[in-house]
C-alpha cells in the first residue's frame, strides 16, 4: 500500500499480517495452505473477493474448448504442410514453410500472446486482454499509449489494495 503512495499506520500493517496469517512462521503458513489445497480449498480472491476455486470452475470449460480447438488448429495446418514438404523436399515452397517454422519457434510465446491481443483488438473492437485503455486502444503508437500500457498495471495493483480494504 505504501508503494501506491498511501500513508500505511502501524495498526494497518498489524491487521493485515493478521487477517493474512503473515505474522506466522512460513512453514506453519505453508502447512496450513497445502493441508487446505488437498481439501479442495484454494482461498480466497482479493481483487474479485470470491473463492479461488468458483473462480477457476467458472473458466475450466472455456479454456478446455479454447485448447481444443487450438489443437485442432494447429493439425489442420501442420499435417498438410509436413506432408507437403516431404512429398517436395528441397523446393522453394518448402524453404519458405521452414522459415515460417523457425520464426515461429523462436518466437516467444508471451509476446506471440500479446500481438494476437493487439491484432483482434485492431480487427474486431473486442477487448481480449484489457491491453489498453478504451481510448490508446486503436491510437497510433505514442508516449502516451507507452504510459497507457504501464498504468494498467498500477491499475490492477490499486484494485487488489481496494479489494484488500474492502475484505477490512
Amino acid at each position: 500500500m505504501r508503494a501506491s503512495g498511501r500513508s500505511v499506520s502501524a495498526d494497518d500493517i498489524r491487521y493485515l499480517e493478521e487477517l493474512y496469517g503473515l505474522n506466522r512462521p512460513f512453514l506453519l503458513r505453508y502447512g496450513k495452505w497445502f493441508f487446505n489445497l488437498l481439501q479442495g480449498d484454494m482461498g480466497q480472491s482479493l481483487i474479485h473477493g470470491m473463492p479461488v476455486k468458483r473462480l477457476i470452475s467458472e473458466r475450466y470449460w472455456l479454456t478446455v474448448t479454447i485448447s481444443f480447438a487450438s489443437l485442432l488448429f494447429v493439425f489442420a495446418v501442420a499435417v498438410p504442410i509436413g506432408i507437403y514438404s516431404a512429398t517436395h523436399q528441397y523446393a522453394p515452397s518448402d524453404y519458405v514453410f521452414t522459415v515460417f517454422g523457425f520464426i515461429g519457434l523462436a518466437t516467444p510465446n508471451f509476446l506471440l500472446a500479446l500481438l494476437l491481443q493487439f491484432a483482434i483488438n485492431g480487427w474486431t473492437d473486442w477487448s481480449v486482454g484489457g491491453l489498453f485503455s478504451p481510448q490508446h486502444a486503436l491510437a497510433p503508437w505514442s508516449l502516451g499509449k507507452v504510459v497507457d500500457l504501464a498504468a494498467a498495471r498500477a491499475v490492477r495493483a490499486m484494485r487488489a489494495v481496494k479489494a484488500v480494504q474492502a475484505v477490512r
